[in-house]
């Protein structure tokens, strides 16, 4: 869903063209989806006269074919917007199972797509969503009157994605059309098909505090940082297939080598140097005579790593 304008953030670009960590949130989101071994095909709703510049920024991922990508234009609102991506896909099948995805969420995980998809096996319906950590306070008509505070152990933070069997939100979605066609009065997919399909339990999937939405300006930093915490965290998973190599890591006694050390030597050799062990790394020979007792060692050297730098003091010259 990349149709919106954002208007709410007020910035001079539409937000899913804005950018973090080298790519624009859509080209993140995409990505996500692209990737995923279990996602056949994509189809992007497009902001009207920004048809081609989306076509362009995703070309390097049309021109590898390795999934069915399309785009369409798309509606006034959200959900006319979804109801055009029905119609686009409504010869695909009853059965397809639909994925929709805000194109400004770009940190969606691989677990909670997998999540959805094994959940589409038992459900028509699928939501994504987290429990609220805030109390929820329901005000009369919009107003500063308080009416009702729900019990929070009940209540959840809703995001996307939603899922669905295309027929069953195909049907939904023709009701409401009917009754409104317009389709202005819900704010998500699963409200419109709580309505007009109540006899088909939507099944909640567990969401993440990292698939936030770009919404308002102070979003921009929060997901900008959310992408650098992302980048830079080491789990035991990620370097689990780091096994039986021989490593050399420069500046290993302290700080973050050291941290890199500990993770590393419990499956493989592991060579730190530093000055604590008469090697400088401003000193080149320093360097080839250690590298050079490893190999002798060991016959080969896998991974060098250096966390080991010189601090240069000098007057800031302006």
């Amino acid at each position: 869903m990349s149709g919106g304008v954002g208007s709410r953030l007020n910035a001079e670009i539409h937000k899913q063209f804005l950018k973090f960590a080298g790519k624009t949130c859509l080209e993140h989101t995409f990505k996500a989806f692209f990737d995923h071994k279990k996602i056949d095909g994509i189809l992007v709703i497009v902001v009207k006269n920004y048809f081609e510049k989306t076509r362009e920024l995703l070309q390097d991922y049309i021109i590898l074919e390795n999934k069915w990508i399309d785009f369409t234009i798309g509606g006034e609102n959200r959900n006319q917007s979804t109801y055009g991506a029905i119609n686009f896909l409504k010869n695909m099948g009853d059965d397809l199972n639909i994925i929709i995805h805000d194109a400004v969420r770009p940190l969606i995980s691989a677990r909670i797509i997998d999540d959805i998809i094994f959940a589409l096996d038992s459900y028509v319906g699928v939501d994504v969503a987290i429990p609220a950590v805030d109390t929820i306070v329901e005000v009369k008509n919009g107003g500063n009157i308080i009416k009702k505070i729900p019990k929070r152990s009940n209540l959840l933070y809703g995001q996307t994605p939603q899922a669905f069997k295309l027929g069953k939100i195909k049907k939904a979605y023709e009701m409401a059309y009917n009754d409104d066609p317009s389709l202005s009065s819900f704010s998500d997919d699963c409200g419109l098909f709580m309505k007009y399909m109540p006899e088909a339990p939507i099944y909640v999937v567990r969401g993440e505090i990292f698939n936030t939405k770009l919404t308002r300006p102070e979003d921009l930093s929060i997901i900008d940082r959310l992408f650098q915490l992302k980048r830079n965290q080491v789990t035991t998973n990620q370097v689990a297939h780091i096994c039986g190599k021989n490593i050399v890591v420069f500046g290993g006694h302290s700080g973050i080598g050291k941290s890199i050390c500990e993770k590393l030597k419990i499956d493989n050799n592991v060579m730190s140097f530093s000055r604590r062990n008469q090697c400088d790394i401003t000193v080149k020979s320093h360097i080839k005579t250690k590298l050079k007792e490893v190999y002798d060692k060991y016959g080969r050297i896998d991974y060098i790593i250096n966390t080991s730098g010189a601090l240069i003091k000098k007057k800031l010259l302006i």
